[in-house]
């Protein structure tokens, strides 16, 4: 009977009803279930030279010509701004009051940990956890080109100071490039120069929930399938990598619904907050290629929706 109420409670949090009192939630990070497990002392260790484990790559390759062109490079730092947080709503006021109100609900000899609050918060406020200072892009401010002088002297200059407003300059990039392999010329630029590199680091304890996972993930979409920048629409094609996703929202046999997690990104074909909902699979490998075909149908027998994608469709790119 202890775990009772805690377990029931964990059960209509997740049908949307939270009730007052303790709550059952189970806690997947890795470093609180084995503090002292040589592989987390072993990301420890190589952290600061190798970044995080949690990483988010983008690449851009331009159909023709090479990405040394001021449109090309402009794009390129607005990718890496939107990469490192750039228009992520973080919701920080509301984030704010509601540490406030948390801690002045709390006895006089009441404490909550530190830890528990963040990751409280981060339930109901998602944060986008990027490691500012581990951007690896041409166009970041802390990507620096190293150059020998006459006298022999070394110096070290960040590579982009100011974007090219005409080829010639940008022209100019692409010399400092080549001079500087192979972290930047070979790794950020392509050697057939028609690539980009743009990798972010995500603080890997931030990363601790499905919501934050989620968001993280939203973002990272909205940048891959283009955005409005000002006046300038910046649209991206973006090769595939790993497999396609074919997202649709609903609520399965359960009587109530959960709207918040009905959020919206570029893979939702279609999402609704509606109960009793079943999905029904036929595959049809008699004929070539073959197919899957995904029907969502209601309780009361009433079809809401239904898919079909081919074999080709599915596969990982």
């Amino acid at each position: 009977l202890f775990f009772l109420y805690p377990t029931v409670n964990a059960v209509s949090s997740g049908f949307g009803y939270e009730l007052p009192g303790p709550i059952v939630r189970v806690d997947a990070v890795a470093r609180a279930q084995w503090p002292d497990h040589p592989f987390i002392h072993a990301q420890d260790k190589f952290a600061k030279d190798f970044g995080s484990s949690s990483l988010v790559v983008i690449a851009v390759v331009v159909k023709q010509g090479t990405i040394f062109t001021p449109e090309t490079l402009k794009k390129l730092q607005r990718i890496t701004h939107r990469l490192d947080g750039e228009g992520y709503n973080s919701r920080t006021d509301e984030r704010e009051a509601e540490r406030d109100r948390i801690e002045e609900t709390l006895g006089e000899d009441e404490e909550i940990d530190t830890f528990r609050l963040i990751r409280r918060l981060d339930r109901k406020f998602p944060p986008y956890p990027v490691n500012h200072d581990r951007i690896q892009s041409l166009t970041h401010g802390s990507t620096r080109a190293v150059a020998i002088e006459p006298d022999g002297a070394i110096t070290s200059e960040v590579l982009i100071s100011k974007m090219p407003e005409t080829q010639a300059e940008a022209d100019e990039i692409r010399e400092k490039v080549r001079q500087n392999p192979p972290f930047i010329f070979g790794r950020l630029v392509s050697l057939d120069e028609k690539g980009a590199f743009m990798a972010a680091n995500f603080i890997t304890d931030r990363l601790s929930g499905r919501e934050v996972y989620m968001a993280v993930f939203n973002h990272v979409q909205k940048i891959k399938h283009g955005w409005r920048c000002g006046e300038q629409e910046i649209a991206l094609h973006a090769e595939q990598a790993g497999y396609p996703i074919h997202q649709m929202i609903v609520s399965p046999i359960h009587s109530s619904t959960i709207p918040s997690l009905n959020v919206a990104h570029p893979d939702l074909i279609k999402g609704e907050a509606i109960p009793h909902v079943w999905l029904r699979l036929e595959v049809d490998s008699t004929q070539e290629p073959a197919t899957l075909h995904a029907e969502w149908v209601q309780m009361n027998g009433r079809p809401m929706w239904d898919l079909t994608l081919t074999e080709d469709q599915l596969r990982k790119a």
